[in-house]
């Protein structure tokens, strides 16, 4: 799991780590905080995001980067 300088998450990283059902997470891309829980993460890279910065197919969710 990777955090920012305030200790919030914003990314999983999924390979490493066993699942996390929540915490408090921040979109990487507008910096929108979510303190409850993330609101999507990247299928490719893992990363946080809001659901206004991501987009998902019809079984995943991606970042603008992806």
């Amino acid at each position: 799991m990777i955090k920012d300088e305030q200790g919030r998450i914003t990314n999983l990283d999924l390979i490493k780590d066993r699942p996390v059902s929540n915490g408090h997470s921040v979109c990487v891309t507008c910096g929108k905080d979510m303190p409850v829980c993330w609101e999507t993460v990247c299928f490719v890279c893992g990363d946080t995001s809001c659901y206004a910065c991501s987009r998902a197919d019809t079984k995943h969710w991606f970042c603008k980067k992806h």
